[in-house]
């Protein structure tokens, strides 16, 4: 089942098979750099809360109701039942309740920016008090680029959206914002930021 993603007048969102193949603006978008060993805050290393900012990714929120990392090469405690099926490397992050993952980027010029993911969803079973039934924000210097909703024990799937309006050059942040408590959870993985630059204004002949 795709997922419902309900995007702003200012955005077009487009579910995507394929790959990005512009230059990626942000760090470790498949979040594989730090290994969850020497971050652990979980059980048998199977997740972690970092609460911190690791390799440009900051994890905002508190154990049982926070954003962090899983290792995906495990069946463990946090992903209750069963592992999703379809994300990339070892490790994929998680969005839990109303916590948040961002991450800055930087543009060199205007242009029409891109973002691409892949989701899923945490399974509880018979348990609906723990599940993926998540909805959550996605944002761009805190302008909502769209909402999207998983359902439990979703598999990993492709997702992107594009903006049509233009981004300045400059500094800027994406964010991911969980809006489904107590205890729903999507995962994230494979994020990429991209820009398609603008075409300068051609050159008015004289006299026009």
């Amino acid at each position: 089942m795709h997922p419902i993603f309900f995007v702003t007048a200012a955005a077009v969102c487009v579910l995507a098979g394929g790959s990005v193949q512009a230059q990626n603006l942000l760090q470790d978008g498949g979040f594989e750099t730090s290994s969850i060993v020497t971050l652990t805050q979980g059980s048998s290393n199977s997740f972690v809360y970092p609460q911190d900012t690791v390799n440009g990714w900051t994890y905002v929120g508190t154990p049982d109701s926070g954003s962090g990392l899983v290792n995906g090469s495990s069946t463990n405690g946090f992903l209750v039942f069963a592992q999703p099926t379809g994300y990339g490397g070892k490790q994929y992050a998680f969005l839990q309740a109303s916590s948040s993952l961002s991450q800055g980027f930087a543009t060199s010029t205007a242009g029409t920016l891109t973002i691409g993911w892949l989701e899923a969803s945490r399974t509880g079973g018979s348990n609906t008090a723990y599940a993926g039934e998540q909805n959550y924000s996605v944002l761009v210097d805190g302008f909502n680029y769209g909402t999207s909703s998983t359902l439990s024990g979703q598999n990993f799937q492709a997702v992107s959206v594009t903006s049509t309006l233009q981004l300045a050059a400059g500094n800027h942040t994406l964010s991911f914002v969980g809006l489904t408590g107590p205890d729903h959870t999507a995962f994230i993985d494979n994020v990429s930021v991209t820009l398609s630059p603008w075409p300068p204004f051609p050159n008015r002949r004289p006299g026009r």
